[in-house]
């Protein structure tokens, strides 16, 4: 995980987060949001959403998740929105987002959890 010495990692803070949020989402991913979406995303769960920035401080990788119960009661993960910003790919940004929001799931009891990406996702 080369990227670490020069990025950082912290969970959503705030409404000053979003719209850099969004921003680098819709640059990134095939799928188009409503702002109400993120909002619902990041406000229910606040802790597993984490989001990298560079020595600047821009937003270059995030990862947007939920968690739920399914049918049997058992707390489920879902990584909703996961990007990282293609000058930075590559460096185990991405992954250690995901490493991350599945320890945070863990910690708030989930048994499993479910990312679904397209089939032509090269990233």
């Amino acid at each position: 995980e080369n990227g670490d010495e020069e990025v950082f990692y912290s969970l959503y803070k705030g409404e000053e987060e979003l719209l850099p949020l969004i921003s680098l989402i819709e640059k990134h991913l095939s799928e188009p949001y409503p702002i109400y979406t993120y909002r619902y995303f990041v406000e229910k769960w606040p802790n597993l959403a984490w989001l990298c920035y560079n020595k600047e401080k821009e937003l270059i990788g995030a990862i947007v998740c939920k968690l739920e119960k399914n049918k049997r009661r058992q707390k489920r993960g879902y990584i909703a929105m996961l990007a990282v910003h293609p000058p930075y790919r590559r460096l185990g940004i991405g992954r250690k987002l995901v490493r991350m929001s599945l320890q945070s799931m863990v910690e708030a009891g989930a048994v499993g959890a479910m990312l679904e990406t397209e089939c032509c996702n090269l990233a």
